[in-house]
């Protein structure tokens, strides 16, 4: 299948082959049944996705959480917190992105761009693809401070709905090929993903929102700048297509 077949701009420096891999994940997600994609599923793989269907109920009901309270509104996005009995960070963002749901999924996949929308991303990789829509993840972040850098083991469980939104749901997992270390300290996120809407101008609404604990030494600092910048993740998403689109 050509992407140019199914109509999606993609001026990212990424190989053909690359590009339509991504692509058809998502168009393999809308056409098979769910019971076609649960067939050849392994006993492990099995769990992950029971796990990912809990994960996405999970991101559902944090995304739509009545608690959040604005952190900042500003013309191009939106930014929220929240705040419970737990040691969770919970931050929310929202922005407009002028693409499709189908070509932000495919950009948010492609590790080499991480950097453009995370200011904190040192770098990251896929473990295992159990299928198009189950995967595990590891990746590696800074602090912005002195402090130590994080790392994330994750599941990551994708969902392409009907409507034409596409949800992306992560959380923290224990793969034995990748044990805690001291340096870097093992994050933990109980859940955190994207909601990508379609809009009637072609755009996407897109929501980002993440409850995690940075776990090990942080100082307030570097909280507050890690809430500041990820309170910010959709709109530099917006921005980097923004830039990409109309140079």
């Amino acid at each position: 299948m050509e992407a140019e077949a199914i109509n999606v701009r993609f001026p990212f420096s990424v190989t053909n082959l690359e590009f339509r891999n991504k692509i058809e994940e998502i168009l393999s997600l809308q056409a098979n049944p769910l019971e076609n994609r649960l067939k050849g599923l392994k006993p492990a793989a099995r769990t992950l996705y029971d796990k990912g269907i809990e994960l996405q109920n999970k991101l559902q009901d944090m995304v739509n959480n009545s608690e959040w309270e604005v952190k900042s509104n500003d013309l191009e996005y939106t930014s929220y917190t929240m705040k419970d009995n737990s040691h969770l960070l919970y931050i929310k963002s929202i922005a407009i992105v002028p693409a499709t749901p189908i070509e932000v999924y495919t950009y948010l996949q492609l590790d080499q761009y991480t950097k453009e929308h995370d200011y904190y991303y040192l770098g990251g990789k896929t473990i295992e693809e159990y299928s198009v829509n189950i995967k595990t993840r590891h990746w590696t972040f800074s602090t912005g401070m002195f402090a130590a850098r994080r790392d994330f083991v994750l599941l990551q469980h994708t969902q392409y709905n009907p409507d034409g939104s596409i949800h992306v749901a992560f959380g923290s997992i224990e793969d034995p090929r990748l044990p805690p270390t001291m340096i870097p300290v093992r994050g933990n996120v109980a859940v955190a993903g994207y909601v990508i809407r379609p809009r009637s101008d072609g755009k996407s609404e897109l929501v980002y929102a993440t409850a995690m604990n940075m776990c090990g030494s942080l100082a307030g600092l570097g909280k507050k700048n890690v809430v500041k910048e990820q309170g910010k993740r959709a709109y530099w998403i917006s921005r980097a297509f923004a830039k990409r689109f109309n140079p």
